[in-house]
C-alpha cells in the first residue's frame, strides 16, 4: 500500500472550511493515483484541535517520516508547518507533488 501525505494551511483557516479544502484534495489525490492501494492522510486525521502547534507539528512529521509521496496544496508557501513538511520531505529524497487551484 502507498502512503500519501498531503500537506497545506491550517493555522488561521477557519476550521470548516479547512476540513472540506482538505477533503476536497483527498478526492483529486486519489483520482491522480487511479484509485490505487493507497492510504491518504490529511492533517486532521493525526491532530486534535486543541493540540499546540508543536505538537500538531510532530504527528505531521511522523506521517511526513512514513509517506512515500507528499502532496502539497496550493496554499503550502504561505505555512509555516507545510514549509517545514516541504524541507524535510525534500532531504528525505520523498516524491512530491504540488497540486494547482
Amino acid at each position: 500500500m502507498k502512503k500519501i501525505y498531503i500537506a497545506g494551511k491550517i493555522t488561521g483557516e477557519d476550521t470548516n472550511e479547512c476540513w472540506d479544502k482538505f477533503i476536497h484534495y483527498q478526492s483529486i489525490v486519489y483520482e491522480k493515483e487511479k484509485g490505487g492501494d493507497v492510504d491518504i492522510t490529511i492533517p486532521q486525521f493525526v491532530c486534535y484541535d486543541d493540540d499546540t502547534w508543536f505538537e500538531a507539528i510532530e504527528k505531521c512529521m511522523e506521517v511526513v517520516f512514513a509517506a512515500d509521496k507528499i502532496y502539497f496544496l496550493p496554499d503550502w508557501k504561505t505555512s509555516k508547518g507545510a514549509t517545514c513538511e516541504y524541507y524535510v520531505a525534500k532531504a528525505l529524497g520523498k516524491e512530491m507533488e504540488f497540486l494547482e487551484e
